[in-house]
C-alpha cells in the first residue's frame, strides 16, 4: 500500500481556518464516560461489599474490573489526541509529527477498542450464566459457546492490527519499503463485524427466559438496564462501521487536502 503525504502550505490557508479547533466535544465526553463508569463500576463494588449471598460472581467483577482499566485507556487516548495528536485540527493545519502521532494513537485505540467490547461482553455473559444457567442445559450450552466466541474474536481483533503492517511501525510512517495489507480505516470496519454478531447473541440470549423467571422486580428491572446497555453497544457498532463516510476519508493512508472538517483522532 502506497502512502501519500499532500498537503498545501500554511500560508495559503485562511487564518480561521488554521486556528479552528473543535476538540471540545471529544474532550468533554472523554471527562463525562470517565465519570460516568467510575461512578458505575463504584456501584458495582458497592453491591458486592453488601451483598449477603456467598456465591456472588466474581467473574464476572473481575471482567467487568478489566473492562473498567481499558476503558480508561481509551479515554486517555482520547485525552492525548486532544492534547498532542490534532483531534478538532483541520488535517491541513497539522505538521507531519502531529499526524504521526495521531496515527499511533489510532494504532493503539485499535488494539484497545476490542478489549473493552469482549471483556463487557463475557462479564454480562457471566451474569447471564449465574441467572439464566440454572434454567436449561441449552442455556448453558448457548452462554458458553458465546463465551468462547467472543474471546477468540478478541484474540484475533488484536492479533489482526499487529501484524497487518510490516514493519509494524508503517502504521504511523509514510513512504519507504512499509506495507500494511489493510488500510485503517476498512480494518476498523470489518473487525466490527464480529462484534455485531456477538452483540446480537448476547442481546438475544435473556429474551426467552425472562418473563419465566420468578425473580424479584429489581432483579427484572437490572436485566433489562442490561440489555439496554448492549442494545447501545450494538447501535455503537453499527455507526463505527460507517466511519469512513462520516469522515469523507478514502482512509489513514491518502492525506489529500479535502477535508471540510476539524478532524478526529480518537473517541471514547
Amino acid at each position: 500500500m502506497t502512502r501519500s503525504y499532500t498537503l498545501p502550505p500554511l500560508e495559503l490557508l485562511p487564518p480561521a481556518y488554521v486556528a479552528e479547533n473543535t476538540s471540545y466535544p471529544l474532550f468533554a465526553t472523554c471527562i463525562a464516560f470517565l465519570v460516568i463508569e467510575t461512578f458505575f463500576m463504584t456501584l458495582l463494588y458497592t453491591s458486592r461489599f453488601l451483598s449477603s449471598d456467598k456465591k456472588a460472581n466474581w467473574h464476572m467483577v473481575a471482567l467487568m474490573t478489566g473492562a473498567y482499566i481499558v476503558c480508561l485507556g481509551k479515554i486517555t487516548i482520547g485525552l492525548l489526541a486532544v492534547k498532542i495528536g490534532g483531534a478538532g485540527r483541520h488535517l491541513e493545519t497539522l505538521p507531519l509529527p502531529t499526524i504521526q502521532i495521531a496515527l499511533k494513537l489510532n494504532t493503539a485505540l485499535q488494539l484497545i477498542c476490542p478489549l473493552t467490547t469482549s471483556l463487557t461482553k463475557m462479564a454480562i455473559l457471566c451474569l447471564f450464566h449465574t441467572i439464566f444457567g440454572a434454567t436449561s442445559a441449552r442455556y448453558r450450552l448457548v452462554i458458553r459457546a458465546t463465551f468462547i466466541l467472543c474471546l477468540v474474536t478478541t484474540l484475533v481483533q488484536v492479533i489482526i492490527p499487529l501484524a497487518n503492517c510490516k514493519p509494524f511501525s508503517a502504521t504511523w510512517t509514510f513512504g519507504g519499503e512499509s506495507a500494511c495489507a489493510i488500510d485503517g480505516l476498512y480494518l476498523w470496519k470489518y473487525l466490527s463485524i464480529p462484534n455485531v454478531i456477538t452483540t446480537i447473541i448476547v442481546v438475544c440470549i435473556p429474551i426467552p427466559a425472562m418473563y419465566k423467571l420468578q425473580i424479584s422486580l429489581a432483579t427484572k428491572v437490572g436485566l433489562g438496564v442490561v440489555l439496554s446497555v448492549c442494545i447501545c453497544g450494538y447501535a455503537v457498532v453499527l455507526d463505527d462501521c460507517g466511519v469512513g463516510d462520516v469522515y469523507g476519508c478514502r482512509g489513514f493512508a491518502y492525506f489529500e487536502a479535502v477535508d471540510e472538517e476539524g478532524v478526529w483522532w480518537g473517541g471514547v
